[in-house]
């Protein structure tokens, strides 16, 4: 970063955000993901016959949400990073869209952007 005019804020390396001074301003960046949420919701969904994805793309944009204010960033853009062993899950149409509606609601509620991913 150095090589760039940029540093690190040292005290973030190892917090819930990483904050780096690119000048006039700070910024910082972190990553969340679904985890083993997806396995949860597919045997909740085998069992009851209802989708809970919808629900569970909400909560790591609450957790990016959480983890950017506690180091005093205003949280503008989360990416979707969705590890899901191969693109065959994908197939299932009704639990993607279960899970981009869910995603597209809670940045909706927390004013963020949906960037990329």
């Amino acid at each position: 970063m150095l090589a760039h005019g940029f540093g690190e804020i040292e005290a973030s390396r190892g917090e819930s955000a990483y904050v780096v001074d690119v000048g006039p301003f700070h910024i910082a960046s972190i990553v969340e993901c679904l985890g083993t949420k997806t396995l949860v919701a597919d045997e909740m969904q085998r069992l009851t016959g209802q989708s809970f994805f919808a629900g569970i793309a909400q909560d790591p944009i609450a957790m990016a949400v959480n983890d950017l204010i506690t180091v005093g960033a205003t949280p503008l853009v989360v990416q979707a990073y969705w590890a899901a062993g191969g693109s065959e899950w994908f197939a299932d149409a009704q639990r993607s869209q279960a899970l981009v509606d869910g995603w597209k609601a809670a940045c909706d509620v927390c004013k963020v952007a949906w960037g990329g991913g």
